[in-house]
């Protein structure tokens, strides 16, 4: 799942200013699981990832740490070692992101759902295609857009029903 900090490939090369396959030969240093992912085609960089990548492609004068002096003698020690790059990313605070229940499905508009969050008795108005596979009681993701107003997560696949990738809801039996 996308955090808000993750960056594709293509934007932090964009980022750092250099081309994808500089970044392409620093990743193979890297791990896949705590520096990075690949969804398909799309690689996408954690916040360690591109610390990673930034402390492996900037050159130790780009680094803004002062040279050494030459003479040992006039050479203090120092308590910190030297600073980690910057980021260029910054963290920003993307849309928030929800598991919400579906409370009922509109017949006049079939592009509006009700739900609710976890927790919360706050109705919710969810954006959808078509709301004639949702069911109430059924569980999704959704992103918020504005105000009471939200959206189907759109990594997603494109059927709630589709029984690959969402569970059934299994009810419990009761044997004679």
């Amino acid at each position: 799942m996308n955090t808000p900090n993750d960056i594709s490939e293509k934007d932090l090369a964009a980022l750092l200013g250099m081309p994808r396959k500089k970044l392409a030969e620093a990743r193979t240093k890297l791990t896949s699981i705590t520096h990075y992912r690949q969804q398909g085609r799309l690689i996408i960089y954690t916040p360690e990832g591109q610390a990673a990548v930034q402390a492996a492609l900037v050159k130790p004068s780009e680094n803004n740490t002062p040279a050494a002096p030459a003479d040992p003698a006039q050479a203090t020690p120092r308590a910190e070692a030297t600073a980690p790059p910057r980021l260029l990313v910054k963290p920003t605070a993307g849309p928030r992101r929800a598991q919400l229940t579906c409370l009922r499905t509109f017949t006049t508009n079939e592009r509006i759902l009700e739900a609710t969050e976890a927790g919360s008795a706050t109705v919710l108005r969810v954006r959808v295609r078509s709301n004639k596979q949702f069911r109430p009681g059924m569980q999704f993701r959704a992103v918020h857009l504005d105000g009471t107003l939200w959206a189907l997560d759109q990594d997603l696949p494109r059927s709630p029903r589709d029984n690959r990738f969402w569970p059934k809801k299994t009810t419990p039996t009761t044997s004679p």
